[in-house]
């Protein structure tokens, strides 16, 4: 986090280096794999009403 200006009403700069890393892609792929698997799994399996996509159509 960076001030922008002197001005302490101004929003600061928030620079989150999200996916900096070359493995922060990989790992977070592979953490919603493990979830998906977790949740296909009995007993969650029959607690999910409803199942969302995020493919492309």
């Amino acid at each position: 986090m960076t001030l922008a200006s002197n001005d302490p009403f101004e929003t600061p700069i928030v620079d989150t280096p999200i996916f900096g890393h070359p493995d922060d892609l990989r790992l977070t792929i592979a953490g919603f794999r493990f979830a998906r698997t977790v949740l296909e799994a009995s007993p969650m399996r029959e607690l999910i009403e409803k199942r969302y996509s995020l493919a492309r159509t």
